[in-house]
């Protein structure tokens, strides 16, 4: 009866290329991380509340809002947000100007425009104050937006902050007014990573605290077109038809008004 013979070079081969494996794979997952996150140089708050409905169904002449009252608002609870101003100086100087201004001017009292269960959720469409939307926006000129430079950073981790610049869906004649300045932000809802939005959606912070507020912004009922309305948007935008591309706007919007109902910056030793 014959005995087989392990090869002695044979064997150290498979124990090198083993070895070898169990340090790629670390290797890998560090450039990962590496590749989403910075260095944290400020940290901005936003508090979420969710009214009963999308709008109020009786409101008066000279109403300045058709949302809900403040004695309506349902507390969702705090998000605390750690942005990377070395990444995106002129990004992150913007954001912060956006959490300190008064409703209209700035992000407090707008609303959740879109969330896509298992990607992201928008926030900070321009349009009227009166319907939750930023209309006079207090930003700067972004050069970064056009800058390779800017892109590098990956939505790999759930609560990725990144301005909305391949996934803005601001309208295209606020786009074209003069002085249009892109203040649109997206937040990742995981709970996966979110690689379509590379390249296209600037990184510029992430979520320190509040993820389990993401994911209950993340399971408010949404307007999800059936398949019939898809096939027929789809053939509308074929035939050039124009209102195609503002009805899909309308798709995977809340079906009740998620109000930041406020937001600001935090200090160092501030609590959260």
């Amino acid at each position: 009866m014959s005995t087989s013979r392990l090869d002695p070079s044979s064997t150290r081969r498979h124990v090198l290329l083993a070895m070898s494996a169990t340090q790629v794979v670390p290797r890998r997952l560090a450039r990962a991380t590496e590749a989403s996150t910075g260095a944290i140089t400020h940290r901005v708050y936003v508090d979420f509340g969710l009214c009963p409905t999308l709008v109020r169904n009786e409101r008066k002449l000279g109403d300045k809002s058709a949302l809900c009252g403040a004695e309506e608002v349902q507390s969702m609870g705090r998000v605390v947000l750690g942005l990377y101003g070395e990444r995106a100086p002129r990004t992150v100087e913007n954001f912060l100007a956006m959490v300190e201004e008064d409703v209209g001017a700035g992000y407090r009292g707008s609303t959740v425009s879109k969330v896509k269960p298992g990607e992201y959720m928008l926030l900070g469409r321009q349009g009227s104050a009166k319907f939750g939307k930023v209309e006079k926006p207090k930003a700067k000129s972004n050069p970064e937006t056009v800058s390779t430079e800017a892109f590098q950073l990956s939505h790999l981790r759930p609560g990725t902050l990144s301005l909305a610049i391949g996934a803005n869906d601001d309208d295209a004649r606020t786009k074209m007014s003069g002085g249009y300045r892109n203040v649109e932000f997206l937040i990742t809802t995981g709970p996966g990573p979110a690689l379509q939005l590379d390249g296209e959606n600037l990184v510029f912070g992430r979520v320190l605290e509040g993820m389990p507020v993401i994911a209950d912004i993340a399971r408010v009922p949404r307007n999800t077109p059936s398949e019939n309305v898809r096939k027929f948007n789809a053939l509308a935008t074929l035939l050039g038809d124009s209102r195609a591309s503002g009805a899909r706007n309308a798709w995977d919007s809340p079906l009740q008004s998620i109000l930041i109902t406020d937001c600001g910056v935090l200090g160092d030793s501030q609590e959260t």
